[in-house]
C-alpha cells in the first residue's frame, strides 16, 4: 500500500542544522508572532549555550512566514545566511 500523505495538513516546522541538536524539528504555531529562545517563556524553546532567552522571532502574516533576530549576540541564521531585518522564509 502506498503512503499517501496528501490528505495531511502541512505544519510549518523549524529544523536545527548543525550542533548537538542537528536535525531536531520544532513544529510551529501557524499564526501571530512566536519567540524562539532558551527561555521557558519562548514559544519555541531551544536549550543550547549559544541561544539567548529571547533570540529571534517568527512572524506569521497574510504574506507568509518571516524570521527576525531579536538582538542576540550571536545572530540568527536562516538557510545558512545571517538574518538582517525581517527575512521571509
Amino acid at each position: 500500500m502506498a503512503d499517501d500523505r496528501s490528505d495531511r495538513a502541512s505544519v510549518p516546522t523549524l529544523i536545527v542544522t548543525g550542533g548537538p541538536l542537528d536535525g531536531t524539528a520544532y513544529p510551529l504555531p501557524g499564526r501571530g508572532e512566536t519567540v524562539v529562545g532558551s527561555s521557558m517563556d519562548a514559544g519555541v524553546q531551544i536549550m543550547l549555550g549559544n541561544v539567548e532567552p529571547f533570540h529571534a522571532k517568527l512572524v506569521f502574516s497574510a504574506a507568509g512566514l518571516a524570521i527576525a533576530d531579536a538582538g542576540s549576540a550571536t545572530g540568527t541564521y536562516a538557510n545558512g545566511e545571517k538574518v538582517e531585518g525581517e527575512q521571509p522564509l
